[in-house]
């Protein structure tokens, strides 16, 4: 993690200077509508107009997960160090958007490479705002993305291991739902997502990916005002893939993942976030990629 620092420290000097100059004195709010925490890395509060994003996360202990579920050894990198940055604007009242991207390193013992990564513009409509006067109803959400095909992924990958992977290969759209529960003494919520891929062309043929169905259900609760700890699970399963027109026989894919966040703005205006996720953490999974990612994260709200 330190040589990934290192090596982009530029970028995080030129980010964080940029920052500070558009906001010497800005204000940080506790999150609202952390349903989908795991979907969107920021997310604009009720008081915030605008915010700036930053993060460093590490992936390892990557195992594959075949058709029947069994746990097998990972031909891929053997570590993923990714450093992703977003802004978010609000649009109106309701509306807001936010556009994110990143650089990543992907290593295998002595041997590494680095690329951009996909990126992704994203909306979301507050179709329903919460209140003190009834904490029992929940702030709603409804969602729009799309990530971009902007980078190599493992059906095109030239180097051995794929690791001049950093992206899914193909553009896709997602649409979804968020309920948030935020003003209770213990705060819960969740998320549906479904996704509408594009097709590719790849070096195999026509391929597309079938879409993707995301339940996220979140808790969390208040240790303090300045202190925040959240955690939930996300199940994802893929439909079939086609290739050339045929589907990909038994090619559906199912995650069961795990994660947890710690976040404070103890440290000043700005927020912190530390989040430890596994994915195919439980229950049956397959045709995908057992692994676990740290991601230290900084916010400002301009």
């Amino acid at each position: 993690m330190l040589k990934f620092v290192k090596r982009y420290s530029c970028t995080f000097v030129l980010a964080m200077t940029s920052v500070l100059l558009l906001s010497v004195s800005s204000k940080a709010y506790p999150c609202s509508s952390c349903g989908s925490g795991a979907a969107d890395p920021v997310i604009l509060n009720p008081m915030e107009n605008q915010k700036f994003y930053l993060d460093i996360a590490q992936q390892s202990n990557f195992k594959d997960v075949d058709s029947e579920g069994d746990v097998r050894r990972d031909l891929g990198p053997e570590k993923k160090m990714q450093m992703q940055m977003a802004f978010a604007q609000r649009i109106t009242e309701r509306l807001f958007g936010s556009l994110v991207s990143g650089v990543g390193r992907n290593a295998r013992g002595s041997r590494q490479a680095t690329g951009i990564l996909d990126t992704s513009l994203n909306l979301r409509y507050n179709l329903m705002n919460q209140t003190m006067l009834n904490p029992y109803l929940p702030q709603v959400q409804v969602m729009l993305s799309h990530r971009l095909k902007t980078t190599r992924s493992v059906q095109d990958a030239r180097k051995e291991n794929y690791l001049d992977s950093f992206g899914t290969g193909y553009s896709e759209s997602f649409y979804g739902v968020d309920a948030w529960f935020g003003m209770l003494p213990v705060m819960f919520g969740g998320s549906i997502l479904r996704s509408a891929p594009w097709a590719a062309d790849t070096k195999s043929g026509r391929l597309l990916p079938g879409p993707v169905q995301k339940e996220i259900v979140s808790i969390g609760f208040m240790v303090t005002p300045e202190v925040k700890i959240m955690g939930g699970a996300v199940r994802e399963r893929r439909a079939t893939i086609r290739l050339n027109g045929s589907e990909l026989r038994n090619s559906d894919r199912t995650s069961h993942d795990l994660y947890g966040t710690l976040e404070t703005s103890l440290l000043g205006v700005d927020n912190y976030r530390v989040t430890l996720s596994k994915r195919a953490a439980f229950a049956t999974n397959k045709n995908t990629t057992e692994l676990v990612s740290l991601t230290l994260a900084w916010m400002r709200t301009l």
